[in-house]
């Protein structure tokens, strides 16, 4: 009998490479005044969600992505940190706050911070209280102190400037011709640079849509980002150093979270506690941020890129996009509703679907996929192969590298397909394919029941299954 559980600690870690690879980062050499006091730390990041109402499944399927990350990072046994939480400053928070009844956002942003906790608990997603994962929360004085920092450093360095900015701001549900001074970032120095960046460390459908952009802002001259608001206007957020009239722009300040959980804030100008982040998972809708005046804000800082980005796509409800207008959210609570409290469920079916794909979100397509993977073929073989009639010493044969020189024919292209599952799944894990990843578990679990139904296993004798059991266990009852 063959060993369906093959030893591996899914190979070892030489595949992560892919995720690795210097993604035209900007070396630490060229800012030799840096220190990452934990350099073989890895850090893998998901955004920071915006704490004006409650989780849905999109803020779901990043955190699954980025904690799956997170895991495999752990598993292959490399010192790895994560990061997410709430990004709580800005007007619409203001706004959203006095809609709500509150006295003060900061109320707001409280009860909110700590739903969302509580809900990525509920999908094992990793939290604060683990010692490698970081809650991020902008409203903190670790992150007022790292966002005055990145601040004064680029504007040190002339990339920030005080300029007349004209154009819409939205005011309630209106929108309304504004014409007031505030910061400017430049970020035009840095577009060949970036767009090199993006080759490398994106993937190449959500690249071609981020070198489209880069182009169109070539071509209109659009190379700087607005990046104060006057605080008379937006006085919920991180105060310009040195100037009370105004406030950061939320999007701005927002992007240095990922500093502050890196240690911007805490040490002195040498050093970052581990950096850049090896994978940094976000939504499409957000990447123009991350993908274009993010690697701006870092390379004016002469701080080293991220290596990689994972882009992904959204969700639709029967056919619509969805919108707080239309009320059509999936929230947390009908996720796991709809497959009985199991969160692996949801999990499993966040990863089947990770790609730059926009999903439709169908009741009856997370049952159905739920139960024909997870119910009807993992637990299905696990059940199969534990059982006391087939397995009643309850022992995992080890699988030998040597299985196929004396194994039957029948079972030489399982075997074969066990051997080169943790490779295979491992080199789509780490090329971004997560979609792969599961369904080559799947094809495997497949061959498995396929394999005992074609050889009638449950017909076999009880005594001659025990000691084949034995044998490819490779136990002998002598000493």
């Amino acid at each position: 009998m063959i060993g369906l559980r093959p030893k591996a600690k899914i190979l070892s870690y030489r595949y992560l490479g892919t995720l690795q690879s210097t993604a035209g980062s900007r070396d630490v050499s060229k800012a030799d005044q840096l220190r990452i006091l934990n350099a073989n730390t890895k850090f893998v990041t998901c955004p920071i969600y915006y704490a004006t109402s409650s989780p849905h499944i999109g803020h779901i399927h990043s955190s699954v992505i980025g904690d799956f990350y997170h895991r495999w990072n752990k598993i292959n046994d490399v010192a790895s940190k994560f990061s997410l939480g709430t990004d709580e400053h800005g007007q619409k928070i203001i706004r959203s706050a006095a809609q709500q009844g509150y006295d003060h956002p900061e109320i707001l942003v409280n009860n909110i911070s700590d739903l969302y906790r509580r809900t990525f608990k509920k999908f094992s997603i990793s939290v604060a209280s683990l010692d490698d994962a970081i809650f991020m929360r902008t409203t903190t004085s670790e992150h007022h102190q790292a966002a005055q920092k990145l601040w004064t450093r680029l504007r040190s360095k002339g990339f920030i400037k005080m300029q007349n900015y004209e154009g819409c701001a939205v005011n309630g549900h209106k929108l309304e011709w504004v014409s007031e001074e505030n910061y400017i970032f430049e970020f035009e120095p840095f577009l060949n640079e970036i767009e090199s960046w993006i080759v490398k460390a994106v993937a190449p459908d959500a690249a071609k849509i981020l070198i489209d952009e880069l182009k169109d802002r070539r071509k209109t001259g659009n190379m700087s980002l607005s990046i104060s608001r006057p605080r008379n206007r937006v006085p919920w957020g991180v105060a310009v150093p040195n100037d009370a009239n105004h406030t950061m722009y939320v999007w701005f300040e927002a992007l240095i979270n990922y500093l502050t959980a890196a240690g911007y804030g805490k040490h002195d100008n040498n050093a970052l506690e581990f950096w850049p982040p090896q994978l940094q998972v976000i939504g499409i809708d957000i990447a123009r941020f991350h993908c274009i005046f993010w690697p701006a804000m870092l390379l004016a800082a002469e701080l080293p890129l991220p290596k990689k980005v994972f882009v992904h796509g959204h969700w639709t409800r029967d056919g619509m996009k969805m919108s707080k207008s239309l009320d059509n959210f999936v929230t947390p609570k009908e996720l796991l509703e709809l497959v009985g409290n199991q969160s692996d469920a949801v999990r499993w079916f966040c990863l089947k679907h990770a790609t730059l794909k926009n999903v439709d979100f169908q009741d009856e397509l997370l049952r159905i996929q739920s139960d024909a993977d997870l119910a009807n073929k993992i637990a299905n073989l696990l059940s199969r192969t534990t059982s006391k009639n087939l397995n009643p010493s309850g022992a995992y044969p080890t699988l030998f590298p040597d299985s196929l020189l004396n194994a039957p024919d029948g079972e030489k292209y399982l075997i074969e397909t066990v051997q080169g599952l943790p490779e295979l799944y491992a080199s789509f894990v780490n090329a971004g394919q997560l979609p792969n990843a599961m369904n080559c578990v799947i094809r495997a679990i497949e061959e498995g029941l396929q394999f005992m139904t074609n050889e009638k296993i449950f017909k076999l004798d009880r005594d001659i299954l025990s000691e084949r059991m034995k044998k490819d266990s490779g136990d002998d009852d002598e000493l």
